[in-house]
């Protein structure tokens, strides 16, 4: 007998879900989605019998909502489970220009308030194998108008492992986590809740940091650089896409999500006024860690492409 499986879609609004599920999945899984009982006053509940009723029946499922976090997905891994099925997760990496971009040609009530969308980016996080899935696999859109469909986390992916390596290539994590790897995320997680002290805690009083608008040496340095950041961006966050830790150092691809509401200080000095626009650039830092505090922190974007998001002419 076939092992059933829940598929579980995990992505932004308009993110190319559904139109993913119609051509992937469609002749396979049944679809769920909460958006089938606007009305009902527990979705929640309905959803998890439906796929109950589905799983019992022996059907494979697919649960299309934006999924962003294990507040929602672990229910979801645990109905599975109960009925001993198969937990598989789409993730559909942030793109949040994009996104927006369509659900501004989606139809009257299909298009969802903006707002919604910028709420599920703040909450959206990249599942991984330790959360329960039993495969992750990462969608995006090939160049010919369809998706391309590859894994993210595997088992045992075949890749031999260097001394001190901490991660998989792929992003996911190996059951220790070093203490480089701890030091980064309080370092992200401060960064994300734009708390400077915090901050700053996980930093070397003499600790540098490299980007593309220049050097910062020194917490104070740091700290009028996040400060001034943050001003020009006053909801810019993180998402992490893949990660990678060897002995102290770690290496993290990023998307950096956030609106351009200030002055911002760009790279070559160049002040750039406000324009209003949405960011949304992949970015990847490097940081190395000694005796528990960051002392080196490397920031690497492509800086035509932030110019051409906040809408600056190219030099």
């Amino acid at each position: 007998m076939t092992t059933p499986e829940v598929a579980v879609l995990v992505g932004l609004q308009a993110s190319g879900k559904t139109t993913f599920y119609r051509r992937r999945l469609a002749a396979t899984h049944a679809h769920v989605s909460k958006d089938n009982w606007p009305n009902a006053r527990h979705r929640q509940r309905r959803q998890l019998r439906v796929i109950a009723e589905a799983l019992g029946e022996g059907r494979n499922v697919a649960v299309d909502n934006t999924n962003p976090s294990p507040e929602e997905w672990g229910p979801l891994i645990v109905a599975a489970k109960e009925h001993g099925a198969r937990v598989v997760a789409y993730w559909f990496p942030p793109d949040l220009t994009a996104s927006l971009d369509r659900n501004t040609r989606r139809p009257g009530r299909a298009r969802v308030p903006e707002i919604g969308i910028h709420a599920t980016v703040k909450r959206l996080r990249r599942p991984r194998l330790s959360d329960g899935f039993d495969a992750v696999h990462t969608v995006t859109f090939d160049d010919q108008g369809g998706f391309t469909v590859r894994d993210q986390d595997t088992a045992d992916n075949g890749c031999e492992q260097p001394p001190g390596f901490r991660g998989h290539p792929s992003g996911g994590r190996a059951g220790i986590v070093g203490e480089a790897r701890r030091v980064r995320d309080r370092y992200n997680a401060a960064f994300n809740a734009h708390d400077i002290d915090a901050l700053l805690g996980t930093v070397s009083p003499d600790g540098a940091f490299l980007a593309p608008e220049g050097m910062a040496e020194g917490r104070e340095e740091l700290r009028s650089y996040l400060e001034e950041f943050w001003a020009a961006f006053p909801d810019v966050h993180t998402v992490l896409l893949e990660s990678f830790d060897v002995d102290d150092m770690t290496v993290d691809e990023l998307v950096l999500i956030g609106t351009h509401k200030g002055r911002y200080r760009g790279p070559g000095g160049r002040v750039i006024p406000p324009t209003g626009r949405p960011l949304n650039l992949r970015c990847c830092y490097v940081c190395t860690v000694e005796n528990g505090l960051i002392i080196s922190l490397r920031l690497y974007f492509d800086q035509l492409e932030l110019l051409s998001q906040l809408g600056v002419p190219l030099p």
